[in-house]
């Protein structure tokens, strides 16, 4: 009955084991997993925030140079661009808003930015109004046009400055990408072998510890039947 007892607890023993062993390596490599897919996101978000920006000032470019045609030629279609940015300019200050909300920096940059974007498109309708309705010489006068440049120039700077910031960011997330990544892939290429080679050495207790002790068992079992056999046969005779 003990040699029954200490059996099942050997057996017991190395079954725990093996359920630990294979818990942990596989907490790890979901830990690194989940390392790894957070750090993409935020290196995907940082893209977002640099293309819905790069995408502002495209637009917005677009509108001042249809606006300067169309002082210099007075055909109506170089306003188009103008004429349908508003709701696009909106749609990119808002993504912008709600992609950096956990960024105090850059919200305190579009704040100051947003005015100054909605304050351009007001100079740029000014200006095409007034060569529609005054001529060119009007709307070409130095006061109107230096209003604009120094409202350009103020929008360029502020962008090239959340420009920087995300920069920044994305350089530290790519390094964190790559790590969380780096990480992941060896605790799958250690994790994995050093499980295999943890579960043969388990395997191995257990025929030492069990198969063999078994067998000697056994080995003693037939001994003694054997034993038990031959004085049978001795009794057998002597009768």
């Amino acid at each position: 009955m003990l040699n029954k007892f200490r059996i099942r607890t050997k057996i017991g023993a190395g079954f725990a084991t093996g359920v630990v062993i294979s818990a942990a390596i596989g907490l790890f490599i979901y830990k690194s997993a989940t390392q790894a897919i957070e750090a993409a996101h935020w290196e995907t978000h940082t893209y977002k925030v640099l293309t819905d920006l790069e995408n502002l000032m495209y637009r917005l470019k677009d509108a001042e140079v249809g606006q300067r045609n169309y002082l210099i030629t007075g055909n109506e279609q170089y306003l188009e661009p103008l004429n349908s940015i508003n709701q696009e300019l909106n749609q990119n200050l808002t993504n912008l808003r709600q992609l950096t909300k956990d960024n105090l920096q850059q919200q305190q940059f579009l704040n100051q930015l947003e005015p100054l974007v909605k304050g351009r498109l007001q100079t740029l309708e000014k200006v095409a109004q007034v060569r529609r309705t005054q001529g060119f010489a009007a709307a070409t006068n130095p006061v109107s046009l230096k209003q604009g440049i120094d409202q350009a120039e103020a929008i360029r700077r502020l962008a090239q400055e959340m420009r920087n910031k995300e920069q920044k960011l994305l350089e530290q997330r790519t390094e964190q990408s790559n790590a969380a990544t780096q990480q992941m892939l060896y605790s799958i290429s250690i994790g994995i072998p050093l499980y295999a080679v943890l579960l043969g050495l388990i395997g191995f207790f257990l025929t030492r510890n069990i198969a063999n002790p078994l067998r000697n068992i056994s080995a003693a079992a037939e001994r003694i039947a054997a034993d038990d056999l031959l004085s049978s046969s001795a009794r057998g005779r002597s009768q």
